[in-house]
């Protein structure tokens, strides 16, 4: 998975966020390798990553960019923000879980 492919799967048309993307992307393929102790390279060494693990990962992204703990907000007269405690990378795990290789030992 690369930014371009990226960018299409969160509807990016522009490049001014490029950078930072960039920078998720990184940081939830390698939280993705290490929650499914797995490197996904292909017999020819490059990153091969199924299709779950790529949603997952856009998960990550999309989570990252969002306020921590908000789960709604309204705004309409006064401001209300209401906050709860689930884990972001829940949904992630989900598409990662088939995934994980278990280690005995």
């Amino acid at each position: 998975m690369d930014l371009e492919e990226l960018k299409v799967r969160l509807g990016v048309k522009n490049d001014l966020q490029d950078a930072k993307l960039q920078l998720d992307l990184e940081d939830a393929i390698d939280y993705a390798k290490v929650y499914c102790k797995r490197n996904f390279l292909n017999n020819a060494g490059e990153l091969e990553l199924p299709s779950g693990v790529k949603k997952g990962i856009v998960k990550l992204v999309q989570v990252s960019n969002q306020a921590s703990n908000v789960t709604s907000k309204s705004v309409g007269g006064e401001l209300s923000v209401s906050y709860g405690s689930a884990d972001h990378t829940e949904t992630a795990n989900a598409y990662f879980k088939p995934y994980r290789m278990v280690r005995f030992g």
